[in-house]
């Protein structure tokens, strides 16, 4: 069928290949343009339309539009303010600050776009030539294959041009995401908020930082939902903060939520405290350390009213001198019946001042365990009461006792216990001996 639909372009050139000619076929003929075989394959050209631009383009020409009128406004507030010939106003001086505030988000823009414009470059060049690789392959494809069909019908006459175009196959582009549009994210770029927050926090000596901690406390101090034991936290930080920041009398402020004991204690190391790192007043090192330790002594007084009775260094002995000052027994090997003498140290022990005395009040007793554990003697001690015309440091008390006289020859171990009649407290001690 495609012979004959060709027959009355074919058969001028078959009658010139065999040198004979046919004045009525050839006079009724145009001549003959070869390219015609093929005009059936050639795609039908199609209207040029205005392609949109990618959206990073449009984003480029929008921060191009936005330094343009960036600058008109930098130009306007800028005449504005030379037109002014008396002293700066405060509109004067608002009109320069948003000078300085637009030629900020110029140059913030102008780095911006010039990174933007470096890496869209080379994404458009790719994404253009991907493009025309891709409208060139689909072309040609279209044309190949309507020359193929033709090709095919007229293969005994005409061989059939080859094609020598493929479809390009090649990865879709990478686009490069833009980076985050400065003047949607704040007055200024986050480049110099950064950076002018870092000098401002750079500029603030550590007193101003300091204060600005203390004023954080003391607002946290002032909320009406906190416990007493959190109330009390962040009374004693301020008093510590007062401290280093050298405020004496702020320091020495009673912590109400506190007892009188605790009151006492904090009041005493915070005055120790300013003694020690600050001179005022007492610029010898020597005098300020005697000062401070008097404090801290005090303070350690009243830190011993609230901790529990320390009973200690129970030993048997022999002869007991003073503190710290007595012969023991070489080995703890009595027979029944027997005296010794019982040395105990006191500690965190309760002081009733009585006009120019100080008096305590200790009771103490013991019991005797074997190894079995069962008791097999109890016995109260008698009360140590005394008077002294200062602050006792030191306490230790010597308690005159006899081994048990019915007890069986084997290892025993004596719990001596001491209260503090004043402070209604108590503390324990034990050690061990042997009955022959």
């Amino acid at each position: 069928m495609l012979v004959i639909r060709h027959l009355p372009i074919l058969l001028p050139v078959l009658l010139a290949s065999c040198g004979c000619t046919s004045p009525a076929v050839i006079s009724s003929q145009a001549p003959l343009d070869p390219t015609r075989l093929y005009a059936a394959a050639e795609p039908t050209p199609q209207p040029k339309t205005a392609r949109p631009k990618p959206d990073h383009v449009q984003a480029i020409d929008e921060l191009h539009e936005r330094i343009a009128a960036l600058e008109q406004m930098a130009a306007q507030a800028e005449a504005d303010g030379n037109n002014e010939t008396d002293a700066p106003t405060s509109e004067q001086s608002a009109s320069r600050e948003i000078q300085a505030l637009y030629r900020q988000q110029i140059a913030a823009l102008a780095a911006y776009l010039k990174q933007q414009e470096t890496a869209v470059s080379t994404d458009t060049s790719s994404a253009e030539s991907e493009t025309k690789a891709t409208t060139a392959a689909a072309t040609d494809a279209a044309g190949k294959a309507a020359a193929d069909a033709d090709a095919a019908d007229l293969a005994p006459i005409i061989t059939p041009r080859q094609s020598t175009h493929s479809a390009a196959q090649k990865a879709p582009a990478k686009i490069v995401p833009l980076a985050p549009n400065p003047l949607t994210a704040g007055t200024q770029p986050t480049a110099v908020a950064e950076t002018e927050a870092g000098a401002a926090a750079r500029a603030k000596s550590w007193r101003e930082q300091l204060a600005d901690v203390i004023k954080a406390v003391e607002l946290e101090a002032q909320r009406e939902d906190l416990s007493v034991q959190e109330a009390a936290d962040l009374e004693t930080y301020r008093r510590l903060l007062y401290v280093i920041d050298n405020r004496r009398d702020a320091a020495l402020t009673p912590i109400e939520q506190l007892d009188e004991e605790e009151q006492e204690y904090w009041r005493y190391q915070l005055h120790s405290l300013l003694v020690t790192m600050h001179d005022e007043g007492t610029p010898v090192v020597s005098q300020r350390a005697a000062l401070a330790l008097r404090n801290l002594k005090t303070a350690a007084y009243h830190l011993s009213e609230l901790s529990a009775l320390d009973v200690r260094n129970a030993a048997f002995c022999r002869r007991v001198d003073s503190v710290g000052k007595f012969l023991e027994f070489k080995r703890n090997e009595f027979h029944a019946d027997q005296e010794v003498l019982l040395y105990v140290e006191v500690d965190n022990f309760t002081v009733e001042k009585l006009g120019d005395q100080y008096e305590t009040e200790l009771q103490g007793s013991y019991e005797i365990y074997d190894t079995t554990g069962s008791r097999v003697a109890v016995h109260d001690l008698p009360l140590d009461k005394q008077q002294c015309r200062n602050h006792r440091r030191d306490y230790f008390i010597a308690y005159r006792l006899y081994m048990p006289k019915r007890i069986e020859p084997g290892d025993y171990t004596l719990q001596l216990t001491v209260e503090d009649v004043k402070g209604n407290k108590f503390g324990q001690a034990s050690v061990d001996f042997r009955i022959k």
